[in-house]
């Protein structure tokens, strides 16, 4: 990790895209413990990241 300076950086940075994030997720609301879409949103996202994305057994974890 960065210093508090290059941490303070990087969420200016990324301020903008998170903003719109969750603007995008308010505008798709699902009901508690039936979120298909959303993990389906997140895991995209992370993919993107280049994160390695674990399913649960029920899909949505």
């Amino acid at each position: 990790m960065g210093t508090n300076e290059e941490i303070d950086a990087m969420l200016q940075t990324g301020y903008p895209d998170m903003v719109q994030w969750r603007r995008y997720l308010h505008r798709h609301p699902e009901l508690s413990f039936h979120e298909k879409e959303t993990s389906g949103w997140i895991a995209g996202q992370l993919a993107d990241f280049g994160c390695e994305v674990a399913r649960t057994e029920g899909g949505y974890g």
